[in-house]
């Protein structure tokens, strides 16, 4: 006789509520409202499409395609309207669109013609996408330096080819997998950069987004339930950035009454900090790193939920990109708390590779290997993708302080995670969690070091390496 089948557990409350009628409409204008600070009249696109994938989810990726190709020429278009007062030249945007087309399109042929393609190439797909994105460098480099574009007009264009760059990375392993004929259309959007920037794919690549889409009314309920708080918490941690800089740096939001600023700041601005150390008591060095760490986690929680938020609420229940960093207790895990998309770039196209390639080391030594080509190697790279713009529009210095102090920034990195994933191989997977004091203490630790360490991550090309090398020495309590 054949066990009785488990009765499914009924929906929640919750569940029941975002699926109906009247709570998918709520989620919709919800969704609008929230994107306004972010997105601008732009929301409104936002909402239709969301609301468009609550009752047509067959239509889903469509849907999602179009609001990509929207908001794209919503954007250029934008820039277009402000005129050379900010652009150097007005045509600027429009050569913009036409350069991310053509790279697209060269992409959506390369994928139509993928099975009759020779194996050498397809097998050196990757490299051939890195070799492409460093020759159109280069060219904008050499077109600036003959005086076909202006600086600016050279490191604009050049924008674009960090934030393709590993959407169109992600796309070629994604398409590598597929064995029949793969629908461009329907991931058109995991490809275009119409949400964020920086470069770093958040979801990844279309499989990653095909693992994670909904397929029935309750999972899509739970998902747009998770889009809801993930918008809120957006809008709760932008407001917390906001009263956290007025009463740190008294810098007072619009929106904030007048009685909360305070009298005098508390604290330097890391700028001024890293400009006039000594013009500060040890405690204000300190307490103004523990400050800009908590600047730059509460930005980054702000950006991150946005996006997984409208992904979640469209559909793709796609974890998270921030998880309570401060409350790591290894330099590891806040790693993976702290920015998951990137590291889980920098896992997929660097750590992974080296790891399986050198399979006859030992297991320290292998995971140490991939740890300093994943955090060092991969990570360097990755931003000096970022850095191009600078050095195609000429502008030396600026790329050499934010290469120098990245090599800075990455060497320290890869170390602490080297250390922490040899301490975690040798205590093992059996040992008991550690009392409360001692994991505040360990919180308190991880927390300075990535404190420490943002001083080679501060965003500002003016400083050169000497003055946050004079920051460092100026923490010690004996200087």
């Amino acid at each position: 006789m054949q066990p009785a089948l488990a009765k499914p557990a009924a929906p929640s409350p919750v569940v029941l509520a975002a699926r109906s009628l009247l709570g998918r409409l709520w989620i919709t204008v919800f969704a609008g409202a929230a994107l306004i600070p972010a997105f601008g009249y732009t929301a409104l696109a936002f909402a239709v499409a969301i609301g468009l994938a609550s009752f047509l989810p067959a239509w889903r990726r469509s849907i999602l395609s179009a609001l990509a190709i929207l908001v794209c020429l919503v954007n250029q278009n934008l820039k277009l309207a402000s005129g050379p007062s900010i652009l150097s030249a007005n045509w600027v945007p429009l050569g913009a669109l036409a350069l991310g087309a053509a790279w697209i399109l060269t992409l959506s042929i390369w994928t139509r013609l993928f099975a009759r393609l020779p194996r050498w190439l397809v097998r050196h797909s990757l490299l051939l996408l890195h070799g492409a994105a460093l020759a159109l460098i280069l060219a904008l480099w050499a077109f600036r330096q003959l005086a076909v574009l202006k600086a600016f007009a050279a490191g604009a264009l050049c924008t674009l080819v960090p934030e393709l760059l590993w959407r169109s990375a992600y796309w070629i392993k994604w398409r590598g997998r597929e064995t029949g004929r793969a629908p461009i259309w329907a991931n058109l959007f995991a490809i275009l950069p119409f949400v964020g920037a920086g470069g770093v794919p958040i979801g990844k690549g279309p499989a990653y987004f095909g693992k994670h889409e909904v397929r029935d009314a309750d999972r899509l309920a739970l998902a747009q339930v998770e889009g809801v708080k993930l918008l809120a918490l957006a809008l709760l941690w932008q407001a917390a950035d906001a009263v956290l800089a007025c009463v740190l740096w008294r810098f007072k939001a619009e929106w904030l009454p007048t009685w909360i600023v305070p009298a005098h700041r508390l604290l330097p601005t890391m700028d001024l900090l890293l400009r006039l150390p000594m013009r500060f008591p040890l405690w204000q060095r300190w307490a103004c790193l523990y400050g800009e760490l908590f600047h730059a986690i509460l930005v980054l929680a702000v950006y991150s939920h946005t996006i997984v938020g409208i992904f979640c609420l469209l559909g793709f229940h796609i974890p998270r990109n921030m998880r309570s960093p401060l409350l790591a207790t290894t330099i590891l895990d806040f790693w993976g708390r702290y920015y998951f998309y990137f590291k889980e770039l920098l896992m997929d196209f660097w750590f992974f590779p080296v790891f399986l390639r050198t399979a006859r080391l030992p297991a320290l030594w292998r995971t140490m290997l991939a740890t300093v080509s994943a955090a060092f190697v991969g990570n360097l790279y990755y931003h000096l993708v970022l850095y191009w713009p600078a050095l195609a529009s000429g502008d030396w210095m600026t790329f050499r302080n934010q290469a120098t102090a990245r090599v800075i920034y990455c060497a320290l990195l890869a170390a602490g995670l080297c250390g922490s994933f040899a301490r975690s191989l040798k205590r093992g997977s059996s040992v008991s969690p550690a009392p409360l004091p001692r994991r505040l203490f360990q919180v308190l630790v991880v927390s300075a070091f990535f404190a420490l360490i943002h001083v080679w991550n501060f965003i500002d090309p003016v400083i050169p390496v000497a003055r946050r090398l004079a920051l460092w020495q100026a923490l010690l309590p004996w200087r």
